[in-house]
């Protein structure tokens, strides 16, 4: 099982270096500012909702780009909600055909052999996902554009339980893989007004995911990765309080070579860590592993 594993997660390795265009490739080499995250997470963010077409949208001035929020089914009476976000380059479940079918939401709570009895699901879609060529374009061009596009998940998700509880909906929980699993360990550590939150295959230092060696770095990859103004904005994880672990539940995989497993048990030391034997595509595939644990934390 280890030699399988290890050979997806070296193979996806290899392909993503020769398919997806360098991380930060249009930064420079040497140390330059980057916007806070606070900065990106303003007030002046409305909440465009569709109730009929199931479409929530986070209307932000001078952006040419949304979050989306899409409700299969909204639910006309409160009650519990899982606020579930993608992972990055996850083509949206709407897309026709094979691709939108395997991806991990339709997969939870959508297909035929859903586990999901009884929560009221919604699906976050961060910027820069409409399509595979937009996002290997846009999403990680830039430190800017790959903070903006998280930003805006997290107020896309900070909105929505705003609102949700403001109307008698809950618990609410927030959940993610990869991508989405670091906007939602960013929104308890930003926010923290969900009940429940549970990144999958995901930390809250997004830096060490970055430059784990997975992706393709631009420039000089080696001064990058020591540059502190990258260190300061994408590693939120001393924001993370003890207290946080009584509703945060994070599930990783001991094979990811994605989310560095000794720098994983540093940043989420203290909380309810569940590791299984996966790799970060291997565990993608299996959402039944995902929902067991989403199940036993509800």
């Amino acid at each position: 099982m280890i030699r399988i594993g290890s050979f997806f997660e070296g193979a996806a390795l290899r392909l993503e270096h020769v398919f997806f265009p360098p991380v930060f490739r249009n930064d420079p080499d040497t140390e330059f500012e980057i916007p806070g995250i606070n900065e990106l997470l303003t007030d002046d963010a409305e909440l465009s909702m569709d109730n009929e077409k199931g479409v929530w949208t986070l209307r932000r001035s001078e952006k040419d780009y949304a979050p989306r929020i899409v409700w299969p089914a909204f639910p006309a009476e409160p009650g519990p909600v899982f606020l579930w976000h993608h992972a990055s380059g996850e083509i949206p479940y709407t897309t026709p055909g094979p691709w939108g079918r395997i991806n991990m939401f339709n997969r939870l709570f959508l297909s035929s052999r859903s586990p999901v009895p009884r929560y009221a699901a919604a699906y976050v879609q961060a910027p820069f996902h409409e399509t595979q060529r937009e996002f290997r374009l846009k999403a990680y061009e830039s430190a800017a554009s790959t903070l903006e596009m998280t930003a805006a998940s997290i107020l896309m998700i900070e909105k929505s339980v705003s609102y949700l509880k403001a109307k008698g909906y809950g618990p609410v929980l927030v959940a993610g893989y990869s991508l989405g699993g670091v906007a939602a360990a960013w929104h308890m550590i930003l926010f923290d007004t969900a009940d429940v939150y549970i990144p999958v295959a995901a930390s809250a230092d997004f830096h060490s995911m970055l430059f784990s060696g997975f992706l393709p770095v631009g420039g000089d990859a080696g001064r990058k990765k020591n540059l502190a103004c990258y260190k300061g904005a994408f590693d939120l994880s001393s924001g993370l309080k003890r207290d946080m672990a009584a509703k945060c539940f994070p599930l990783l995989g001991e094979q990811d070579e994605l989310v560095p497993r000794e720098r994983s048990r540093r940043v989420w030391d203290g909380f309810d860590v569940v590791w299984v034997h996966e790799g970060h595509f291997t565990l993608y595939m299996r959402h039944d592993t995902v929902w067991k644990h989403i199940q036993s934390r509800i």
